[in-house]
């Protein structure tokens, strides 16, 4: 089938460039040029290009360029952005013409920075299950210990999950957090989680834009079955220097960006961190005082830093040098004495695991029509876990019982990527590129050294096969965004892949097609795409903990695959938006760990043995209403879903429901700007509750002499009992003031308060079984880990 639709791809889009070329007469032009705000000089993504005598209009790329075909006459070209001033140039081009356009915010007053945000029309363009968020929406949203949260805020939004409560997981679309793309800056992020899950890797403070693709996605993606959230780091202030930041409950940050030469060079630099182990220390050592016979020293940190270097040399080239690098430590070092102080015990406990990302990018515009953006990118997510016990007697200490282990693993990536817009035509927008990845692996290695009494110490090593796996993975893309009519517009492209590991190789030809069909106010939309994917993640947990392995596909578990259909009808109206979308995805090559197994059992087994491969299928309805404009804006969404699995090894080889299948989701979400100073902010969600396998009895006893006092274990159908329904309320308001101080200029702060799941709802967080203290009868009880939690935070810029 695959075959037949590839040839289809490739003779359409050979006629299209063809077809092009005698398309292009003498009579036409090409105006281009790039968007940006006025007030920072920084590109705007996603603005509006219009020619309203040919409706004919584009879009801003990634990178703010735009580039138009008109014909050689009078025209009245309109750029607008949400948000922003709407500007008009009156034109009538005899050459191909370049124009900066700047455009101005609309409460743009003094020097205060504005957050403004921007919105393509879902009725215009032909993509489907794509979603924006401005970053002014995500900061005002109230959110858990107060702290801003971007994955969080995605998790609001139609056929998305977050696995557990208060973790940063992404599960989209009945897919697994490893099945996500995100990309910073054009460079992936492997571990996006902070405090065991709880947190996102994303400074809000530090972030341009954010964009969520669920599906239909366009040719230039691969890698990933399930979705790509796309963020854009701040480009620094060309034009002043600036300086924000906030202080929480649990961590603090601070930006500063500004021009090191106005207009040509800029620089952004934003640092974040916890302070959790600081307001611990004394908790913890009032426990070391009550008991003078042992000495505790434990404490937990996260950091995360971004920087951002811009160089512009001229109107045709843009330099970026991006870097983010992020790290968690968890550590515990104990002494005890014991024996009447005659023994001492020493312990040492340790985990820290981080994140490196860096990009350099090069912006060049080859002329008015073709413009390309190259990408050189280095990614590392590296875990090491520490254990080390000794015990010795003060009177023969020679003779010391030692115990160490270590843990370690990760992933990191060398990545070169080329993206080319070509403006072929009027309505023909040719994107293609090419990109290679040079993979690393570590998936495990445990070290153990042993040592009893005086004997000499044993140490071995587990390593699966080999400490080090390496893996190249490769890809070529060419799509065509075609503005057919004023009605109907297409985005049709071929995907092909590559990927090569110890002497095995996988090809993939993976065609992309999206349709968008306008009438007046409506639109309908379709789109299709096969998708591959030759990374995956074991895991054990649903927080995101560290311990999650990155693996690379091979001959024994090759790579999984998806194929996506949707369909959906969008309406737009008086500041609203509504749509409806329904989509399909059998996916195949979806692993699990087998019964019984996980990252530290067995570890001198091959990982390869401990998993299972199967099939997976999920399906839903969405519904999503918003509010774009006026004193009150927000949205309402509604997913109506089945995800479910199929192993051969497992169920007896019937389909089981997904751990996260979710039948029902609701999310509502209202902000109200009440006046200048002040601004309200609520959400409700609600979710049919997790699937979990729980035992149905347990007998006592033995079938065999042998087996005196064992305990047997029966268990029903794998996921067949559900957590009572998920629910809870958050709320959240805004106190913001405008002060001039004479050292500072313009200082602007808001002072953030809100509340956690306001009506303190008792939410399952795992399930384990209880006894009853009167009846001492055993039973199955949950536990909840987030009760109301009240916060506040003062966030300041100038």
């Amino acid at each position: 089938m695959y075959r037949h639709v590839l040839s289809f791809y490739v003779l359409w889009l050979c006629c299209v460039l063809v077809c092009l070329q005698n398309l292009h007469a003498q009579g036409r032009v090409v105006v281009s040029g790039y968007v940006s705000d006025t007030t920072t000089g920084e590109r705007l993504i996603g603005a509006s290009v219009y020619a309203a005598s040919l409706k004919i209009g584009t879009v801003s790329n990634r990178y703010g360029f735009f580039s138009l075909m008109v014909p050689k006459d009078s025209l009245v070209l309109a750029v607008s952005f949400v948000g922003y001033k709407s500007r008009f140039w009156a034109l009538r081009p005899e050459k191909n013409l370049m124009i900066e356009a700047g455009l101005t915010p609309e409460t743009a007053t003094g020097n205060v920075e504005i957050t403004a945000h921007h919105r393509r029309s879902g009725v215009e363009t032909a993509e489907t299950s794509t979603i924006e968020i401005p970053i002014h929406q995500i900061k005002a949203l109230p959110a858990l210990l107060g702290e801003a949260d971007v994955i969080k805020a995605l998790q609001l939004m139609p056929g998305v999950q977050s696995g557990s409560e208060g973790s940063s997981g992404l599960y989209v679309r009945g897919g697994g957090p490893d099945q996500n793309l995100i990309l910073v800056d054009d460079t992936p992020v492997y571990n996006v989680s902070h405090l065991f899950g709880f947190f996102s890797v994303f400074n809000a403070d530090a972030i341009q834009s954010v964009s969520l693709s669920k599906g239909g996605f366009p040719a230039r993606y691969g890698g990933r079955l399930s979705s790509v959230v796309e963020i854009s780091l701040k480009e620094g202030n060309l034009r002043d220097w600036k300086t924000e930041g906030s202080i929480g409950l649990v961590a603090s940050k601070i930006a500063v960006q500004g021009p090191i030469i106005r207009d040509k060079m800029s620089v952004f630099v934003s640092a974040r961190r916890t302070y959790i182990d600081v307001l611990a220390r004394p908790v913890l050592r009032r426990f070391s005082d009550e008991d003078p016979d042992r000495d505790v020293e434990s404490g937990y940190y996260f950091y995360d830093l971004n920087a951002k270097w811009n160089w512009i040399p001229s109107q045709k080239d843009r330099f970026f040098l991006s870097w983010y690098s992020g790290k968690d430590a968890f550590y515990l070092d104990q002494k005890q004495l014991f024996n009447q102080k005659k023994n001492e015990n020493l312990l040492q406990v340790g985990m820290d695991w981080g994140n490196i990302a860096s990009a350099f990018r090069w912006n060049h515009l080859f002329n008015n029509r073709l413009f390309a953006n190259t990408v050189l990118s280095l990614s590392n997510y590296a875990l090491t876990a520490d254990y080390a016990e000794s015990e010795y007697a003060f009177l023969t200490p020679q003779n010391k019982d030692e115990y160490a282990a270590q843990y370690t693993s990760g992933i990191r990536d060398w990545r070169l990527k080329t993206d080319w817009d070509w403006s072929a035509h009027a309505r023909h927008i040719i994107r293609f590129g090419a990109w290679a990845i040079r993979h690393r692996f570590v998936p495990a290695v445990a070290q153990v050294s042993i040592q009893d009494g005086s004997s000499a110490p044993i140490e071995t090593e587990f390593k699966p096969q080999s400490d080090k796996i390496f893996s190249t993975e490769s890809a070529l893309y060419i799509e065509d965004d075609w503005q057919a009519s004023g009605r109907l517009r297409l985005n049709g492209g071929i995907h092909l892949s590559g990927y090569w590991v110890r002497g095995r190789s996988f090809f993939s030809a993976q065609p992309r097609i999206s349709a968008r069909f306008k009438a007046g106010r409506y639109a309908l939309k379709a789109s299709f795409a096969h998708v591959q994917q030759p990374l995956h993640l074991l895991t054990t947990s649903s927080i995101g903990l560290p311990t999650d392995l990155w693996l690379p596909a091979t001959e024994k578990v090759p790579p999984s695959y998806a194929t996506q259909t949707a369909l959906g009808l969008v309406r737009e109206w008086d500041g609203w938006e509504a749509t409806v979308e329904a989509y399909y995805k059998p996916m195949k090559g979806i692993i699990e760990y087998k019964p019984g197994a996980n990252f530290v059992n067995q570890p001198a087994l091959d990982w390869q043995e401990k998993v299972v491969i199967g099939k997976g299928l999920s399906r839903g309805l969405e519904f999503f209403v918003q509010k774009i404009t006026g004193k009150t804006t927000g949205w309402m969404g509604y997913t109506l879903a089945q995800s479910t699995r199929i192993f051969k090894d497992l169920n007896e080889g019937k389909s089981f429901p997904y751990r996260y299948d979710r039948l029902h989701d609701v999310v509502l979400m209202i902000q109200y700007k009440a006046n200048e100073r002040v601004a309200f902010s609520g959400t409700w969600v609600y979710g049919t509750g997790n699937a979990l396998t729980l035992a149905v009895s347990k007998v006592a006893g033995a079938s065999r002499p042998w087996e005196s006092g064992t305990t047997y274990w029966y268990y029903g159908s794998r996921n067949s009992y559900r957590m009572s329904p998920y629910h809870r309320m958050d709320l959240g308001v805004n106190f913001n003031k405008l002060l001039k101080i004479k050292p500072l200029g313009e200082f602007s702060r808001v002072i953030s308060l809100s509340v956690y799941n306001a009506y303190n709802r008792k939410n399952a967080f795992f399930i384990y079984e209880g006894e009853d203290p009167i009846t001492l009868n055993k039973s199955f009880r949950q536990a909840s880990l987030f009760p109301i939690i009240p916060a506040i935070s003062y966030a300041f810029r100038f």
